[in-house]
């Protein structure tokens, strides 16, 4: 059987998976396992044809431990009745005691609905993952990526090979360039405009999240470069990393570039085609606005030409990819994207933007992960779960990902994981090395690609997840794959063995004994199989996820029409029983809760002869959280016979109540560190016996999510609907502290019961701003102004602590100005905002504001000056020009 056609099919895997969203969807990830799953099959197979042996390199030693380690982490090996667990075996115990449950209704529930959490606590064994949902994922990731470098070592045993490929590489990202800018010209917020995709940012929007863009084109432009320097030399035909005889004419050509004197040797047609790959990948390099991407790709081009070392007479091809750079900024400039690329890359000169980073922070929480979860890992994949545990500040926008590899690898996979991805590295670093060392020019130029996709990759994996996308994983794993094996192929014992043997590419084949043919085999059949588990299992996921996103979760609850209700369960009630991912029983409890509070409605509305628009009214006596304030009132009074009558024994709480607490138990089984499942464990605890369950959750939902606003608000809620105020109200001060957008719906429950002298001290935290706005909007009465300047005060207070910023100076000052206005004083006022614009010139909004005051305390030249500075800042801005009108209409007529 041909290896052509293996090769083939892997470098089509390789050029098209960027195209599909990078291989992030489910769906392209199915296609991805079985993909890369027939190439290594169809590589065997080749092999197996030609004696049989299916050699590794050294590499794969740590990366085969590696996905031991994986499945190690999915095997229910560890038990509760040990002295010493890990951190995430920990957690899992601490949630092992089965849920006590109301009998009513529970026997007629389907066996596969109930919790597989009791069925864990009896076995009393667990998996060191906590979300065996996610590992598995990664584990299949694993299997693919494995299985595109093996299968590369195979097949690429020729020099010719890997320019083929590169070549293939190199136009699909030039190609990727010039569609994505026509497709962002053109774009109308979907994929090839018709696939809804999710982010919009740089020209690369419509085709993949513009760090992963920065990825893959970081690794085409390699690609790119490498067919460039050896564009003359592949038309002359090389075809082997073994020495050619001197005898050969064609072998002497085959190690050497054109003879052809000057600039004419670079302009044939296939050195211009190449020159134009660079221009274009490189271009689409600058075009993602990828910062990490741009840095990695300078660090990695210098450190390729420490370790490769370019002689003389590379100073042909330098001068032409100097030529392809200047070029690279022409193509930038006529893409119109000038402006933003040099915006977003001068953020790197800037010590305040780049500092200023929600990463920064970000990874000092992981960090502090690391610590507890770092001796064995919480799972791989689990880290978006575990870092929220130390998140305690608000950031901008969640993250799902470490955004650096060596941080999530500590996390999810523990000291082993991360000693293992250390020795790969190194192992492909020394097998690079080695390359580099060789005289010959070609194999130079191999290290050369070798060196610089290889320390891009490892130098961008600390600042994006590069290497958990599909697309990215496929190309690097190939490349790497195809040089370790010109590596070995080109060491000098190698070759002796080759002209001893005649057997090119399997060194020492004459001496593989039995047992290393066998245990070739055997992990040979162990990819193929794990290739064929991953089609499977993704198929699963697929189904699942896409009964999760047919839940209209935007929708009000109550107006769910029925159908829609039922068609948004069907597909969930199929899957519950088959998935390990979590957000399948977590969705399908919301959904039988929605459909709880929507019978409910329609019962009361009947009891009362209400019509539709009445009910609506009373939708919120509907909510969960009534029925738990009601059940802790009869508790506490002793009234547990009312109870089960009023509440645990009504029809519809038993049909559809029950069942979506045990769906949320199951969720928490499945991942235990998901807080809604917790606090919708918590709300439903009346429909069990233990008093305190509904607190040790709302605890444990507080614990799980320190740094959410929304959660800590929640939290609130039910801690005060099952009577603990203190727990409640400090809730509701962490929720304000995160973030001031649940105020509203705060003060309308503690300005009602509360003195201001209480909301101030167990409420408010010591935000500055929210203390300002309160005092603006809440305390507007003069009955009120004891309670308003009490607030200001403390405000005061705050204002007064040393900045650590320029920007919070001036922000400490622009805030004083606004309280000096709350006090009625308007020239104090004037003073902080003078004072603040010193720290901050270029604050036209500020300038408006303070020419604006000036105006109204008559000092109409100083308004004027200040007005025609914020005009000059923001020429098109029409108020800035109507304050001036305004300004000047007051000077011409000073009586009024």
């Amino acid at each position: 059987m041909s290896r052509n056609p293996a090769l083939i099919i892997l470098v089509a895997l390789a050029v098209l998976a960027p195209w599909a969203n990078g291989g992030a969807d489910p769906l392209v990830q199915v296609i991805l396992f079985a993909w890369a799953g027939l190439g290594l099959a169809w590589a065997a197979a080749a092999c197996w044809k030609s004696g049989g042996r299916f050699p590794l390199p050294w590499v794969a030693v740590p990366l085969l431990l590696g996905g031991g380690v994986l499945v190690a982490q999915l095997l229910p090996v560890w038990s509760v009745a040990g002295d010493v667990h890990p951190a995430a075996v920990s957690q899992r115990i601490c949630l092992a005691e089965p849920q006590s449950q109301t009998g009513t209704g529970e026997a007629n529930l389907d066996d596969a609905v109930l919790s597989g959490e009791s069925a864990q606590a009896s076995s009393q064994y667990f998996p060191l993952t906590l979300d065996k949902h996610a590992t598995k994922q990664t584990l299949a990731l694993w299997f693919m990526a494995f299985a595109v470098f093996w299968a590369a070592f195979l097949l690429v045993d020729q020099i010719r090979l890997l320019q083929w490929s590169c070549w293939a590489i190199s136009l699909g990202g030039a190609v990727m360039t010039l569609f994505a800018t026509l497709a962002k010209a053109t774009w109308n917020g979907q994929l090839y405009w018709s696939i809804p995709v999710g982010h919009p940012q740089g020209v690369f929007g419509p085709m993949v999240y513009h760090n992963q863009a920065g990825a893959i084109l970081l690794i085409s432009f390699g690609a790119a470069v490498y067919c460039m320097l050896t564009a003359e030399s592949f038309s002359e035909g090389e075809s082997s990393t073994r020495r050619p005889n001197k005898r050969s004419s064609v072998a002497k050509s085959s190690i050497r570039l054109s003879r052809e004197s000057g600039w004419q040797s670079w302009l044939r047609p296939l050195p211009l085609l190449a020159i134009g790959c660079v221009v274009l990948n490189g271009a689409g390099l600058l075009l993602t606005l990828s910062r990490g991407a741009l840095v990695s790709a300078v660090i990695a081009a210098i450190i390729a030409m420490l370790v490769v070392r370019p002689k003389g007479d590379w100073k042909a091809g330098g001068s032409v990819l100097v030529g392809a750079l200047v070029g690279m900024g022409l193509v930038v400039l006529f893409f119109r994207m000038g402006d933003a690329i040099s915006r977003r890359y001068a953020t790197l000169f800037q010590s305040e933007q780049l500092l200023d980073n929600s990463r920064l922070a970000h990874w000092q929480d992981g960090w502090q992960a690391g610590l507890d979860f770092g001796g064995w890992g919480a799972g791989a994949g689990v880290y978006q779960h575990v870092h929220r545990l130390y998140q305690e500040t608000a950031i901008e926008r969640a993250f799902l990902r470490a955004h650096n590899q060596y941080l999530e690898t500590w996390v999810d996979m523990g000291i082993p994981g991360l000693v293992l991805l250390l020795l790969t590295i190194g192992f492909t670093g020394r097998a690079i090395w080695k390359l580099a060392r060789r005289r010959r020019k070609s194999l130079r130029y191999v290290a050369m690609l070798g060196v610089f996709v290889f320390a891009a990759t490892v130098i961008h994996a600390s600042l994006d997840y590069v290497l958990y996308l599909p697309a990215t994983a496929i190309l690097f794993a190939f490349l790497m794959g195809a040089v370790c094996r010109l590596s070995r192929d080109a060491e000098p014992m190698h070759e002796a063995v080759v002209q001893t043997v005649g057997t090119p590419g399997l060194r020492g084949s004459s001496n593989d004994t039995f047992a290393i043919r066998t245990l070739q085999r055997g992990w040979m059949l162990f990819a193929l199989l794990g290739c064929g588990w991953a089609t499977y299992e993704g198929r699963q996921w697929y189904l699942a996820d896409q009964a999760v996103q047919r839940v209209p979760w935007g929708t009000l609850q109550a107006g769910f029409e029925s159908d829609a209700l039922d068609l948004a369960m069907r597909p969930l009630e199929k899957q519950v029983s088959q998935t390990d991912d979590y957000r399948v029983p977590l969705a399908l409890g919301e959904l039988q809760i929605t459909r709880f509070r929507q019978q409910a409605l329609q019962q009361l509305a009947a009891e009362n002869d209400w019509s539709q628009e009445e009910a609506m009214a009373y939708w919120e006596w509907t909510d969960p959280i009534v029925l738990l304030q009601r059940a802790t009132t009869l508790v506490q009074d002793g009234k547990q016979d009312v109870l089960a009558q009023e509440i645990q024994q009504q029809p519809l709480v038993v049909e559809h109540l029950v069942s979506a607490r045990h769906h949320f138990l199951a969720a928490r089984s499945l991942s235990s560190l998901v807080p809604q499942a917790h606090l919708r464990i918590g709300e439903l605890a009346f429909l069990g016996d233990d008093e305190k369950e509904a607190e040790s959750a709302f605890r444990k939902v507080a614990e799980l999510a320190p740094g959410s606003a929304d959660m800590q608000y929640e939290v609130g809620r039910r801690m005060l609907a099952i009577g603990l105020q203190e727990e409640g109200l400090a809730a509701w001060r962490q929720s304000l502290d995160l973030d001031t957008k649940h105020w509203d719906e705060i003060y309308a429950v503690v300005g009602e019961q509360m003195s201001p002298q209480d909301i101030n001290g167990m409420v408010l935290p010591d935000d500055a701003e929210l203390l300002t706005m309160v005092a603006a909007r809440q305390y507007t009465e003069p009955e009120q102004a004891e309670a308003r300047e009490m607030l200001l005060t403390r405000v005061d207070e705050i204002l007064s602590r040393p900045a650590d910023s320029v920007q919070h100076a001036a922000f400490q000052k622009k805030l004083a100005g606004e309280v000096q206005l709350l006090r009625q004083d308007a020239a104090g006022a004037v003073e902080r905002f003078q004072e603040a614009l010193r720290f901050q010139p270029e604050n036209h909004q500020l300038r408006a504001r303070l020419a604006a005051l000036l105006l109204k305390i008559g000092r109409r030249e100083e308004a004027l000056r200040e007005a025609l500075y914020a005009a000059r800042l923001q020429p098109r801005n029409h108020q800035y020009r109507s304050l001036l009108q305004s300004i000047h209409n007051a000077t011409e007529s000073p009586e009024e």
